[in-house]
Protein backbone atom coordinates (compact mmCIF):
# COMPACT_ATOMS: atom_id res chain seq x y z
CA UNK A 1 0.00 0.00 0.00
CA UNK A 2 1.41 3.20 -0.70
CA UNK A 3 1.28 6.17 1.60
CA UNK A 4 -0.55 9.19 0.32
CA UNK A 5 2.34 12.02 -0.19
CA UNK A 6 0.81 16.15 -0.28
CA UNK A 7 2.42 18.75 -1.97
CA UNK A 8 4.07 21.52 0.58
CA UNK A 9 2.56 24.78 0.75
CA UNK A 10 2.04 27.00 -1.97
CA UNK A 11 2.00 25.03 -4.72
CA UNK A 12 -0.78 24.27 -6.70
CA UNK A 13 -2.06 21.28 -8.38
CA UNK A 14 -3.97 20.11 -11.90
CA UNK A 15 -5.26 17.16 -12.88
CA UNK A 16 -4.40 16.58 -16.80
CA UNK A 17 -5.38 14.28 -19.31
CA UNK A 18 -4.54 14.61 -22.88
CA UNK A 19 -4.61 11.73 -25.87
CA UNK A 20 -1.59 10.70 -27.76
CA UNK A 21 -1.54 8.23 -30.81
CA UNK A 22 -5.11 7.47 -29.66
CA UNK A 23 -4.52 6.71 -25.74
CA UNK A 24 -5.78 8.78 -22.97
CA UNK A 25 -2.56 9.87 -20.87
CA UNK A 26 -3.08 10.85 -16.97
CA UNK A 27 -0.64 12.94 -15.13
CA UNK A 28 -0.38 16.64 -13.15
CA UNK A 29 0.94 20.02 -13.26
CA UNK A 30 2.26 21.48 -10.35
CA UNK A 31 3.40 25.00 -9.94
CA UNK A 32 4.15 28.02 -7.38
CA UNK A 33 0.88 29.81 -6.15
CA UNK A 34 0.15 32.89 -7.74
CA UNK A 35 2.10 34.84 -5.04
CA UNK A 36 5.39 33.12 -5.28
CA UNK A 37 7.94 33.91 -7.69
CA UNK A 38 8.63 31.70 -10.82
CA UNK A 39 11.45 30.43 -12.92
CA UNK A 40 11.18 30.69 -16.68
CA UNK A 41 12.19 26.93 -16.38
CA UNK A 42 9.78 23.91 -16.48
CA UNK A 43 10.54 20.52 -15.70
CA UNK A 44 8.62 17.47 -17.17
CA UNK A 45 9.04 13.84 -15.10
CA UNK A 46 8.13 10.50 -16.64
CA UNK A 47 8.53 7.66 -14.12
CA UNK A 48 9.71 4.57 -15.39
CA UNK A 49 8.10 1.47 -16.35
CA UNK A 50 5.57 -0.07 -14.15
CA UNK A 51 5.31 2.87 -11.84
CA UNK A 52 2.98 5.63 -12.46
CA UNK A 53 3.20 9.52 -11.56
CA UNK A 54 1.39 9.84 -8.01
CA UNK A 55 4.13 8.12 -6.04
CA UNK A 56 8.26 7.58 -6.15
CA UNK A 57 10.59 10.18 -7.19
CA UNK A 58 8.32 11.76 -10.19
CA UNK A 59 5.76 12.59 -6.99
CA UNK A 60 8.34 13.88 -4.30
CA UNK A 61 10.46 15.72 -6.83
CA UNK A 62 8.07 17.10 -8.91
CA UNK A 63 6.11 19.02 -5.43
CA UNK A 64 9.61 19.91 -4.23
CA UNK A 65 10.56 21.71 -7.34
CA UNK A 66 7.35 23.71 -7.52
CA UNK A 67 7.90 24.77 -3.98
CA UNK A 68 11.11 26.24 -5.15
CA UNK A 69 9.54 28.00 -8.20
CA UNK A 70 9.38 25.79 -10.98
CA UNK A 71 6.75 24.66 -13.12
CA UNK A 72 6.35 20.26 -13.32
CA UNK A 73 4.78 17.79 -15.10
CA UNK A 74 4.62 14.65 -14.03
CA UNK A 75 2.53 12.44 -16.35
CA UNK A 76 1.46 8.65 -16.91
CA UNK A 77 2.86 7.44 -20.27
CA UNK A 78 0.94 4.87 -22.51
CA UNK A 79 3.68 2.78 -20.88
CA UNK A 80 2.57 2.84 -17.56
CA UNK A 81 1.32 0.36 -15.27
CA UNK A 82 1.84 -3.32 -13.44
CA UNK A 83 1.93 -5.05 -16.83
CA UNK A 84 4.08 -3.17 -19.07
CA UNK A 85 7.92 -4.72 -19.09
CA UNK A 86 9.49 -1.81 -21.41
CA UNK A 87 9.82 1.65 -23.05
CA UNK A 88 11.86 3.46 -24.80
CA UNK A 89 12.47 7.64 -24.23
CA UNK A 90 11.21 8.79 -28.23
CA UNK A 91 7.65 7.28 -27.05
CA UNK A 92 7.46 9.50 -23.91
CA UNK A 93 9.02 12.26 -25.73
CA UNK A 94 6.65 11.74 -28.63
CA UNK A 95 3.69 11.20 -26.06
CA UNK A 96 4.16 15.17 -24.64
CA UNK A 97 4.45 16.52 -28.67
CA UNK A 98 1.43 15.11 -29.40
Amino acid sequence: MTSPYLPPAGVQTELVEFSSSGRSVQGAIFKPNAHASRLDTAVILVHGVEQFWYVGPTMFLATSLAGRGFTTFGYNGTHSGPTFRWSKFETAVQEVCD
